[in-house]
């Protein structure tokens, strides 16, 4: 099944597919009325889906935040239009059968718990100024691969994800929050930019896997970097590979 929020005519609609096993909601850039279009290319507005029970999946809006509300039967393909600024707190949590969730450009934020424990989702296409919060993608076990565009990774934000192998991180970032990479135990390496200033507690505990450390700064600086207590507790002395040299932990 999948949930695409992009709106499209029951023309268009019509040459997508001929499985009724497929549902596409739609929103209306106008409004933030959601509907399907049928395969007959009849078009239900979500009001009456909800109220008449012509359908299982259901995902609510709220001013400009979104939240489901039929965990099971929310599957596949999640593709947010334009309309929508934010995933409200606990919005999409323990979706387990989404597997990729494209988020629009105006994606403002993602509250907390806003996809924890959708263990199948493989896939997260961020937009650029979307903000993260605390455990937003916590224990998501199918992700391998995350680009993070965040200044600030928050608290256990990607905790458990244990089959994450690649984390791209922003540029400029400047602070990784406590048990944000927790029992990641996957990740064999990682690049971070000489702008970061602080690692808190946990916050790649028991990464078992971890080997490698790149640094783009130089050891002195990594040496100022504030480092909280066990921030890299129960992994296995990496080596930080800095600018002009190595650090064993």
């Amino acid at each position: 099944m999948i949930i695409d929020f992009q709106a499209v005519s029951a023309s268009e609609f019509a040459k997508m597919t001929k499985d009724p096993h497929v549902f596409y909601l739609v929103t209306s850039d106008a409004s933030l009325e959601a509907g399907l279009y049928k395969l007959d290319g009849t078009y239900v507005p979500w009001k009456d889906l909800v109220d008449q029970k012509l359908v299982d999946v259901s995902f609510y809006t709220y001013g400009n935040y979104a939240y489901s509300r039929n965990d099971e039967q929310l599957q596949g393909i999640l593709v947010f239009p334009d309309t929508i600024k934010g995933i409200s707190k606990d919005g999409f949590s323990g979706c387990a059968y989404l597997t990729a969730v494209y988020l629009s450009d105006s994606m403002e934020a993602i509250g907390q718990y806003g996809f924890y424990g959708c263990t199948s989702l493989a896939e997260v296409h961020f937009a650029t100024n979307t903000s993260i919060n605390d455990y937003a993608f916590r224990y998501c076990s199918s992700l391998t691969s995350i680009e993070i565009p965040n200044t600030i990774i928050p608290k256990y934000a990607f905790g458990n994800c244990s089959n994450l192998n690649s984390v791209i991180f922003s540029s400029n970032l400047q602070r990784i929050q406590e048990g944000a990479f927790e029992d990641c135990i996957s990740l064999t390496s990682i690049d971070l930019p000489s702008t970061i200033q602080r690692f808190d507690q946990w916050v790649f505990a028991r990464c078992t896997s971890l080997k490698i450390i790149n640094y783009a700064g130089t050891k002195q600086q990594w040496n100022s970097i504030l480092k909280l207590n066990e921030w890299a507790y129960g992994t296995p002395s990496p080596i930080v590979h800095c600018s002009d040299g190595d650090i064993q932990l």
